[in-house]
């Protein structure tokens, strides 16, 4: 089993019953597809995902995070993986809350930047929005 992430994203395990749950509530997902034995993915999740400025622009959008874990056989990260058109990793890929089957893929190895643009782009989670309207400042 892949250790989580560092960084204080609350990562979700992921399955395809439960990024299909989180599209349907509108939500804007981020699906980090990783592996023990993967050296980019680990350059990835240190250098581009677990930064505090992805991390505090996942919490203010309201972006459920998953942790995709390949490092053992899994039928369904090779069919998500199949439909990204990947057939390899590191993957990253935010569903949009508003256009959740036109996924923002971002492959092998990343910047920080790149991530940051990619979550601008998907935009909020329906529910992320309606906190942000509601929030004091």
């Amino acid at each position: 089993m892949l250790v989580p992430h560092p960084a204080a994203l609350a990562w979700d395990t992921f399955s395809t019953e439960k990024l299909a749950q989180l599209l349907g509530e509108q939500k804007t997902v981020m699906v980090d597809f990783t592996a023990n034995w993967c050296p980019n993915c680990k350059l990835n999740s240190a250098r581009a995902i677990n930064t505090q400025r992805v991390e505090q622009l996942v919490e203010a959008k309201g972006v459920v995070p998953m942790l995709a874990d390949w490092s053992g056989p899994s039928s369904d990260i090779e069919r998500m993986l199949k439909a990204l058109e990947s057939k390899s990793i590191p993957v990253l890929a935010i569903f949009p809350a508003d256009h959740p089957n036109e996924p923002i893929v971002l492959r092998d190895v990343i910047s920080q930047s790149e991530v940051v643009a990619a979550l601008e782009e998907a935009g909020p989670s329906r529910t992320g929005l309606a906190a942000l309207n509601r929030s004091p400042r």
